[in-house]
């Protein structure tokens, strides 16, 4: 994780777990999301030796687990332009 931190893609947070680390995205990491969720998908599907995926992403202070979706934008429900 040092390179894509030191490019500032990631950045570093402190946690009170330990010594554990936790990556959050920058500006710029956003911009690569949807293909960081693919290579998930993909890692997930085909690599991962256990039933439940060895990383599970979070939203909000609630930590409910993220939907891993990535779509067109004539996909995405709330993307629909009228016309």
């Amino acid at each position: 994780m040092r390179k894509p931190t030191r490019l500032e893609i990631f950045r570093q947070v402190p946690t009170h777990v330990g010594r554990r680390k936790e990556y959050r995205l920058t500006k710029m990491g956003f911009d690569l999301y949807p293909s960081f969720i693919a290579l998930m998908q993909f890692g997930d599907r085909w690599l991962s030796v256990s039933k439940r995926p060895p990383l599970v992403l979070v939203i909000g202070l609630r930590l409910r687990e993220a939907a891993r979706l990535v779509a067109c934008s004539d996909c995405q429900p709330n993307s629909r332009q009228s016309g």
